[in-house]
């Protein structure tokens, strides 16, 4: 007996959205730019923090070129090579720019820090000049060790000092550079985007900003076409940008005012950390609230979250968290953009073959904050599928997603 036919097939055609899309991506795979933004909270108490940050800057940022310039290509064996390797990884072909900006919006309005303004992980300055913008424009550095005789021509790779700082900065020029404690990091990181672009949209100009017109363009080449843009943000701190209201501890006002340019945004934050009972873990002026604002925000984005101590209160390990940074670079990263906006109730998520279950709200906070238990979200704008907790992918794992769009 001849078995009857799908009824979409006695019509014309079959709607193609019967069909399912599947959507993946490798871990070690990013689009043609990457454009990183150095968020530094240059407050008095960050001082400790940025002298070991810096330090580990330093070390970090010679080390990027050092790995850039070994990608050269001297002859056609290393160009079949790094094919290859292109194939195979994407992260260290990436062209990754770096701006610098503080996180104090009424000193800076969002312009970006150090000259030059922009600097390519291509250029054979690279580490001097991320080490010359972030330590001598944009660090709080006080009672910096001692090291007379300390010769300018010695490669600075222990703790900063007095001497290496002069250096680097020429005599005194990075003494003065501390500032607020009221820290408006949303605010100055949507600024900076207002100027990158040349036709900012409307919540640019909203009563709340000190964005101008005359800004246009003053950023521009922060964000590039084809691009990701990665906020990088280190502070001791919680955020306190003004479109949110005091004590409100989820961001949706800026996410959605990010939302409205047209690039992909993933935030990384360097911060404090809070206990279950959300209190800062350490001592200082970081209120919960304001904390629970980068964490809304990193888990919304499929970012990154650091601590900015250790479990003594002391500075972070930050060779460590640069590391984890260089691994974002290089296109490690806990989400997958999806081609079309998928039906939610058919998305089939894996990693590596392996299903992932979908994360449900645990629990809701006095802050009205949701905390989200381990699996994959969807974020509908644009669509993106981010995996938290123990499915976050790790490094070469594949992550697909299986779905009927809507």
């Amino acid at each position: 007996m001849m078995r009857p036919l799908p009824f979409c097939l006695l019509l014309t055609s079959c709607n193609a959205y019967d069909l399912y899309i599947i959507d993946r991506v490798s871990q070690g795979t990013w689009p043609a730019n990457l454009d990183v933004l150095l968020v530094m909270d240059r407050s008095q108490s960050m001082s400790d923090e940025s002298a070991d940050l810096g330090a580990a800057l330093v070390r970090w940022s010679d080390d990027m070129q050092m790995q850039y310039q070994a990608l050269e290509t001297d002859n056609l064996s290393d160009a079949v090579d790094n094919a290859v390797h292109r194939a195979k990884d994407s992260g260290p072909f990436t062209d990754v720019q770096f701006g610098v900006l503080t996180a104090d919006v009424v000193q800076t309005a969002g312009a970006l820090q150090g000259t030059p303004a922009l600097i390519s992980r291509q250029s054979p300055t690279f580490a001097e000049d991320l080490q010359r913008s972030v330590l001598c424009e944009v660090s709080c550095l006080e009672d910096l060790p001692s090291t007379p005789g300390l010769s300018c021509d010695e490669l600075i790779a222990g703790p900063l000092t007095s001497e290496s700082m002069d250096c680097l900065c020429g005599p005194d020029v990075w003494r003065a550079n501390c500032g607020d404690d009221d820290e408006e990091v949303f605010e100055n990181v949507l600024l900076a985007m207002c100027r990158s672009v040349a036709d900012p949209p409307e919540v640019c100009f909203e009563s709340y900003s000190l964005f101008e017109t005359r800004q246009v363009g003053s950023n521009s080449g922060l964000i590039r076409e084809d691009s990701v843009f990665i906020p990088v943000v280190f502070t001791d701190e919680g955020d306190a940008s003004r479109r949110v209201g005091q004590e409100s501890a989820v961001p949706k006002t800026y996410f959605d005012a990010f939302q409205s340019f047209d690039f992909q945004v993933i935030w990384v934050v360097v911060g404090p950390t809070l206990d279950n009972e959300n209190v800062p873990v350490c001592p200082g002026r970081a209120t919960g609230w304001g904390t629970l604002r980068y964490q809304w925000m990193v888990d919304q984005t499929g970012g990154l979250s650091l601590p900015i101590h250790d479990g003594a209160c002391g500075p972070a390990d930050f060779d460590t968290t640069l590391e984890r940074l260089s691994d974002l670079i290089s296109g490690n990263r806990g989400a997958l953009s999806l081609s079309r906006p998928a039906d939610v109730d058919t998305l089939l998520v894996t990693v590596d073959g392996e299903v992932v279950p979908q994360a449900h709200d645990e629990l809701v906070d006095g802050f009205n904050f949701p905390r989200l238990g381990p699996g994959w979200t969807y974020r509908a704008n644009p669509p993106t599928v981010i995996l938290r907790g123990e499915y976050a992918p790790l490094s070469g794992q594949e992550i697909e997603a299986r779905y009927l769009p809507l």
